[in-house]
């Protein structure tokens, strides 16, 4: 998985310089959030989609995505009931395609790959968060570059995983429906989105739950209220029904809440700088640790660059707000092409 994350960063640079960043023509870009997920190790299993905007695409078009996600993550709790130690990386590569269809719907599929592994990062991290005084989660007297994600309950081993695993995630099939959009004089966007997502991962490797779950949600966009200072702000809120799956079973909420919002700036016309915030509440139950049962945040900061012949690149970078409930360091990169 290491090299498919290499050649993941590889392309999006050759794409980038390829094209030269010469500044495009007409109106403003129109801004997008950026596609993140959550890469907590047992969260990811489970169908939370990605935010995504709520300008769909145009009938007869298609959107072609590549995104790469990789998270550092340390967290180590401990009770006369339970224990758990999320020590490790993880990185999620997405292939995916959206179809614009007539009447304002849109149809698409995700097709991840997941990896575990104990990753480059630790050292780097620690510095960090010693320079700048952030709170370390114990991580300071942990052996850099581990993987260790394990979980035990009434002494029991719930999973455990100590040696790089990869494969295919679950599949996410996806659905949209415009329910208003307006281009002039600035764009403005309402979108009803849906999600299955469909189990194909294996759970005892952490790349799937087993599960099958839907998803709906309701985004909107706006750069029509702040055109005068080229913002945009987008945002949503929606839904999440978890089926039976094969990861803390006993302890699995059935339902949980999700949303983003998030404000763009385009200073120029093929740069815009975005900040993002994302959560859920929590997925689990009967547990005193923040890092399984809590309501969960992340902020996003990062560049999206719009290059011709209708190329789009996102850089990224995540980190908790809430600490212990997410990664510590998330990177999010992207590339889209359309047709």
């Amino acid at each position: 998985m290491r090299y498919l994350g290499r050649f993941a960063i590889i392309f999006f640079l050759l794409n980038a310089f390829s094209f030269h960043l010469v500044p495009a023509h007409g109106a403003p870009p129109e801004i997008d959030p950026f596609y993140t997920r959550h890469l907590n190790p047992v969260i990811q299993l489970f169908g939370l989609p990605p935010a995504e905007g709520a300008a769909l695409v145009p009938a007869g078009r298609l959107d072609t995505r590549l995104f790469f996600d990789g998270s550092n993550n340390f967290s180590r709790s401990s009770s006369a009931v339970e224990a758990l130690l999320f020590d490790g990386e993880t990185y999620r590569t997405t292939l995916g395609f959206r179809l614009g269809l007539p009447k304002g719907l849109e149809v698409g599929i995700d097709i991840p790959f997941v990896a575990h592994e104990g990753g480059i990062f630790d050292g780097l991290i620690s510095d960090f968060h010693e320079t700048f005084g952030f709170v370390a989660n114990s991580r300071d007297d942990a052996e850099n570059n581990n993987l260790n994600y394990r979980y035990e309950r009434d002494g029991i081993t719930r999973f455990s995983i100590d040696e790089p695993v990869s494969g295919f995630g679950d599949i996410l099939l996806s659905g949209g429906l415009q329910l208003y959009r307006r281009e002039k004089p600035a764009p403005r966007a309402l979108a009803l989105r849906a999600y299955l997502k469909l189990p194909v991962g294996e759970a005892k490797k952490l790349t799937g739950s087993n599960s099958t779950d839907f998803a709906l949600s309701l985004a909107v966009s706006d750069s029509a209220w702040l055109a005068e200072w080229r913002l945009t702000l987008y945002g949503a809120l929606g839904g999440l029904v978890m089926g039976d799956g094969e990861v803390l079973e006993e302890q699995h909420r059935r339902l949980a809440g999700f949303g983003y919002a998030g404000i763009g700036w385009a200073p120029l016309r093929w740069m815009a700088l975005k900040l993002q915030v994302d959560g859920h509440t929590s997925f689990f139950n009967d547990s005193e640790f923040e890092a399984i049962n809590s309501w969960s945040t992340q902020l996003a900061g990062g560049f999206t660059f719009y290059l011709p012949r209708e190329v789009v690149i996102d850089v990224a970078i995540l980190e908790n707000i809430l600490v212990e409930t997410a990664p510590d360091v998330s990177l999010h990169l992207g590339v889209q092409k359309r047709f």
